[in-house]
């Protein structure tokens, strides 16, 4: 071989590893050996067989050489080198495209690991951004290397703009998550990649919330009632035994208050004691028939009107011009949404004796839901707030804050129950000194 064409075989090798795809392979080949080598064509076939080789015989008027591309003991495809002057190529050329064929072969067998790998990498995006949940790619510090199209979705954040940051920063809104992580073997000694995936179990925890209210009524209305006829009747003989001990005491007697005072607190026992019958004996919800929430709430607004009036408080009901129409007792529920009421006004006359002055408000909006034939009302006020240690107790029966108030009881619970009965939602969220936004969810028939 002479030494410029040596120096075209060499290109000829170089320019095969470098190419991109077979039919790259192919066009530099035949850019760089066609002149030395008086070629027409070459074609390499990755697929070579009897079709390859019945194809080739029915060629007559071309000079061909074949050369088998192998990997190790595996046939992998064949190569062919064609000129038309019908002259065969001697044993020196031969050698040097067998030579050629080997490259090939090589670089053939890069082309599919690299095909392959792409594929692999396409076919793990594809899955990785199918997953519903949010998933993302960190370092071992938590520190964002790629995320899923859910994790875009849930943080409404663009790939570039969360890349190295720490992923628990993204996900701070009042949504609950529950978040899983392991690690993935890279096989290599480099940092540790973690797959870290955040579910969102808000809907299940308001479920589980739900379902655990319920169940708690219904225990606590057994035990209501058990412990109401146990204290009764003692309760009622002591109370009559005060009135008999302070009908005989002169008014100035020292321990009159004293007798008062038990007097009092056998009283407040009473009250609660029926007030816990009244949770348990609570009437069946009655017979149904098709109501308008504009009713439901006018009926229970006027329990408060004059109250809400004298002191200045704005009402302000809208979504009135949408008739919502329910399934239910318009008494109860009525009943239900005036115990909200109440302690609405409660709160925000509560505020108002602390901050004279103060504009206070009670809002009601009827609104529909995004869920198929779901109706909302939501009663907001900006009142004094329910403090946190007391926002898990304010469906206890038990609980309290009115001590020397009037209005004390049950009402919360008692609107939990008729709400639930009515296969409704409750939902209460408050902020001491700010308000509370209490949402009612049924279904519009």
């Amino acid at each position: 071989m002479t030494k410029e064409k040596n120096n075209l075989f060499y290109k000829a090798i170089l320019a095969i590893h470098q190419a991109s795809s077979v039919a790259e392979i192919e066009t530099s080949l035949h850019e760089k050996l066609s002149e030395p080598f008086h070629l027409d064509w070459l074609r390499i076939f990755t697929h070579s067989g009897e079709h390859v080789d019945m194809q080739l015989e029915r060629i007559k008027d071309l000079a061909l050489y074949k050369s088998t591309l192998t990997l190790g003991s595996h046939q992998i495809g064949k190569i062919v080198f064609a000129r038309k002057n019908k002259k065969t190529f001697s044993k020196s050329e031969q050698k040097s495209l067998h030579e050629l064929s080997e490259s090939v072969s090589m670089a053939l067998d890069r082309l599919t690991k690299l095909d392959q790998a792409e594929t692999l990498k396409l076919q793990w995006e594809s899955t990785f951004n199918a997953i519903s949940e949010p998933l993302c790619l960190t370092d071992e510090k938590f520190h964002i290397l790629k995320i899923n199209h859910a994790f875009l979705k849930a943080t409404g954040k663009k790939q570039p703009q969360v890349l190295g940051i720490n992923c628990f920063t993204w996900f701070s809104n009042p949504n609950a998550y529950e978040v899983t992580s392991q690690r993935i073997q890279t096989g290599s000694e480099s940092s540790p990649i973690l797959l870290v995936m955040f579910r969102d179990i808000t809907e299940q925890k308001k479920i589980e919330k739900q379902i655990f209210e319920s169940a708690k009524m219904a225990e606590l209305g057994t035990i209501g009632s058990s412990i109401a006829h146990d204290i009764n009747n003692p309760l009622g003989g002591m109370l009559n035994f005060l009135q008999l001990i302070k009908m005989d005491l002169k008014s100035d007697d020292p321990i009159r208050e004293d007798i008062e005072q038990m007097e009092d607190a056998g009283l407040r026992c009473k009250e609660i004691v029926e007030n816990l019958l009244r949770f348990s004996r609570r009437e069946e919800a009655g017979s149904e028939e098709t109501i308008s929430i504009n009713d439901i709430i006018d009926q229970a607004l006027k329990i408060i009107e004059l109250q809400t009036r004298s002191l200045g408080i704005n009402v302000e009901v809208t979504g009135r011009e949408n008739e919502y129409k329910i399934l239910g007792n318009i008494n109860h529920l009525s009943q239900a949404l005036s115990h909200i009421f109440q302690n609405a006004f409660d709160a925000v006359s509560e505020k108002l004796n602390r901050h004279p002055g103060f504009k206070g408000y009670i809002k009601i909006d009827v609104l529909p839901t995004p869920s198929p034939n779901g109706i909302t009302i939501i009663i907001k006020d900006n009142g004094v707030g329910i403090t946190p240690e007391h926002q898990s107790k304010i469906l206890n029966p038990l609980f309290t804050t009115k001590i020397n108030k009037k209005n004390r009881g049950l009402g919360l619970t008692l609107a939990f129950q008729i709400i639930n009965e009515h296969g409704g939602q409750l939902d209460i969220s408050s902020q001491p000194n700010v308000g509370t936004t209490v949402k009612i969810s049924f279904i519009n028939v």
